[in-house]
């Protein structure tokens, strides 16, 4: 069984839209507005889930629950932004 790295980011990027944790309730859809800063992942409500076909007939589906993931954004300069996150070895 392989994943991409491509995938297994853009799954957490999406895990990380519903788990993070922000002082005040996001008020715009224009990137330059939102709020620089670092967040962590909540970790009672962040989860990676991902899928694997498995030879077309079925699809296989497993979770990490025990994530963690801290994003620096710097919304004036999207590219100096960071994502850091961790899934423990005994989880995979």
């Amino acid at each position: 069984m392989r994943l991409s790295t491509t995938a297994i980011a853009a799954v957490l990027a999406l895990s990380l839209t519903g788990g993070v944790v922000t002082a005040r309730t996001a008020t715009t859809q224009a990137p330059a507005e939102v709020q620089a800063g670092t967040y962590k992942l909540d970790p009672s409500h962040g989860k990676i889930t991902w899928t694997v076909a498995h030879l077309g007939f079925s699809h296989y589906v497993g979770q990490f629950v025990n994530v963690s993931a801290d994003l620096t954004l710097d919304p004036a300069n999207p590219s100096a932004s960071t994502l850091t996150a961790t899934v423990p070895l005994a989880d995979v």
